[in-house]
Protein backbone atom coordinates (compact mmCIF):
# COMPACT_ATOMS: atom_id res chain seq x y z
CA UNK A 1 0.00 0.00 0.00
CA UNK A 2 1.30 3.11 -0.71
CA UNK A 3 1.36 5.99 1.83
CA UNK A 4 -0.09 9.59 0.55
CA UNK A 5 1.20 12.54 1.37
CA UNK A 6 -2.35 14.08 1.16
CA UNK A 7 -3.97 12.42 4.29
CA UNK A 8 -1.48 13.16 6.63
CA UNK A 9 -1.46 16.96 5.77
CA UNK A 10 -5.28 16.88 5.82
CA UNK A 11 -5.42 15.07 9.10
CA UNK A 12 -2.80 17.61 10.36
CA UNK A 13 -4.91 20.62 9.20
CA UNK A 14 -7.60 19.17 10.62
CA UNK A 15 -6.11 18.88 14.22
CA UNK A 16 -4.26 22.50 13.63
CA UNK A 17 -8.06 24.16 13.05
CA UNK A 18 -9.81 22.09 15.55
CA UNK A 19 -6.76 23.20 18.34
CA UNK A 20 -7.42 26.73 16.75
CA UNK A 21 -11.10 26.81 17.51
CA UNK A 22 -10.73 25.43 21.10
CA UNK A 23 -8.50 27.98 21.64
CA UNK A 24 -10.63 30.37 20.92
CA UNK A 25 -13.12 29.22 22.73
CA UNK A 26 -11.45 28.78 26.18
CA UNK A 27 -12.17 31.58 28.34
CA UNK A 28 -9.27 33.13 30.92
CA UNK A 29 -9.88 31.97 34.76
CA UNK A 30 -12.78 34.40 36.26
CA UNK A 31 -11.69 37.75 38.48
CA UNK A 32 -12.77 36.88 42.10
CA UNK A 33 -15.62 38.73 41.70
CA UNK A 34 -17.28 37.13 39.13
CA UNK A 35 -19.93 35.98 41.42
CA UNK A 36 -20.83 39.25 42.18
CA UNK A 37 -21.03 41.24 45.20
CA UNK A 38 -21.57 39.21 48.86
CA UNK A 39 -22.38 40.60 52.52
CA UNK A 40 -22.09 37.94 55.45
CA UNK A 41 -23.19 39.37 58.87
CA UNK A 42 -23.42 38.02 62.34
CA UNK A 43 -24.96 39.26 65.39
CA UNK A 44 -23.46 40.24 68.39
CA UNK A 45 -24.06 41.64 71.82
CA UNK A 46 -24.74 45.51 70.70
CA UNK A 47 -23.66 44.68 67.17
CA UNK A 48 -23.73 43.04 63.99
CA UNK A 49 -20.14 41.95 62.53
CA UNK A 50 -20.07 42.79 59.00
CA UNK A 51 -18.10 41.33 55.64
CA UNK A 52 -17.99 42.24 52.09
CA UNK A 53 -16.70 40.71 49.10
CA UNK A 54 -17.18 40.58 45.44
CA UNK A 55 -16.75 44.07 44.50
CA UNK A 56 -14.96 45.80 42.13
CA UNK A 57 -10.90 46.93 43.16
CA UNK A 58 -10.75 49.62 45.30
CA UNK A 59 -14.11 50.84 45.41
CA UNK A 60 -15.91 52.60 48.27
CA UNK A 61 -19.19 49.95 49.21
CA UNK A 62 -21.60 51.54 52.05
CA UNK A 63 -23.02 49.38 54.49
CA UNK A 64 -26.14 49.98 55.94
CA UNK A 65 -27.83 48.01 58.93
CA UNK A 66 -31.65 48.15 58.83
CA UNK A 67 -34.42 46.72 60.98
CA UNK A 68 -35.89 43.59 59.59
CA UNK A 69 -39.38 45.41 58.29
CA UNK A 70 -36.57 47.38 56.57
CA UNK A 71 -38.68 50.53 57.97
CA UNK A 72 -35.11 52.28 59.65
CA UNK A 73 -31.60 52.80 59.01
CA UNK A 74 -30.01 51.93 62.58
CA UNK A 75 -26.38 52.38 61.28
CA UNK A 76 -24.80 53.16 57.97
CA UNK A 77 -20.78 52.50 57.43
CA UNK A 78 -18.65 52.61 54.60
CA UNK A 79 -15.35 50.61 53.74
CA UNK A 80 -13.36 50.64 50.79
CA UNK A 81 -12.18 47.53 49.41
CA UNK A 82 -8.90 46.14 48.57
CA UNK A 83 -7.35 45.15 45.08
CA UNK A 84 -9.15 42.35 44.41
CA UNK A 85 -13.02 43.60 45.47
CA UNK A 86 -12.70 42.46 49.72
CA UNK A 87 -12.18 44.07 52.40
CA UNK A 88 -9.48 43.54 55.07
CA UNK A 89 -10.48 42.82 58.30
CA UNK A 90 -14.24 43.05 59.65
CA UNK A 91 -16.74 45.73 60.14
CA UNK A 92 -18.63 46.04 63.47
CA UNK A 93 -21.92 48.25 63.13
CA UNK A 94 -23.02 49.26 66.13
CA UNK A 95 -27.50 48.51 66.47
CA UNK A 96 -27.65 51.49 68.89
CA UNK A 97 -29.87 49.16 71.61
CA UNK A 98 -32.00 47.41 68.94
CA UNK A 99 -32.57 43.80 69.47
CA UNK A 100 -34.28 41.28 67.27
CA UNK A 101 -33.36 40.58 63.77
CA UNK A 102 -32.08 42.69 61.11
CA UNK A 103 -31.36 42.85 57.34
CA UNK A 104 -26.95 43.96 56.27
CA UNK A 105 -27.14 45.74 52.91
CA UNK A 106 -23.95 46.42 50.60
CA UNK A 107 -23.65 48.57 47.41
CA UNK A 108 -20.91 49.23 45.23
CA UNK A 109 -19.96 48.68 41.90
CA UNK A 110 -20.75 46.09 39.91
CA UNK A 111 -23.92 45.65 41.75
CA UNK A 112 -26.42 45.01 42.84
CA UNK A 113 -26.85 45.45 46.22
CA UNK A 114 -25.76 42.54 48.38
CA UNK A 115 -28.13 41.11 51.54
CA UNK A 116 -28.00 39.16 54.46
CA UNK A 117 -29.41 38.88 58.02
CA UNK A 118 -28.26 38.95 61.62
CA UNK A 119 -29.84 38.81 64.83
CA UNK A 120 -27.73 41.19 67.34
CA UNK A 121 -28.68 40.63 71.13
CA UNK A 122 -28.97 43.02 73.69
CA UNK A 123 -25.64 45.23 75.00
CA UNK A 124 -24.40 44.65 78.36
CA UNK A 125 -22.49 47.82 77.96
CA UNK A 126 -22.40 50.80 76.13
CA UNK A 127 -20.71 50.23 73.16
CA UNK A 128 -19.11 53.42 71.75
CA UNK A 129 -19.05 52.18 68.09
CA UNK A 130 -17.74 54.89 65.67
CA UNK A 131 -18.63 53.37 62.21
CA UNK A 132 -16.61 55.26 60.23
CA UNK A 133 -13.09 52.93 60.91
CA UNK A 134 -13.67 49.09 60.37
CA UNK A 135 -12.95 47.82 63.28
CA UNK A 136 -15.37 49.94 65.75
CA UNK A 137 -12.47 51.74 67.69
CA UNK A 138 -12.27 55.88 68.65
Amino acid sequence: MKLSWRRPRLLLSAVVAIGALAGLTVAPPAPAYADGPYVTASGGPGYVEVYVGGFNSGVTVRVELLTYDLSKTLNTGYVVVNWIGYEDGNMYLGTGGYTGKVWVAADGPPGPTAWATAQPTGCPCPWPFNTAHPTGER
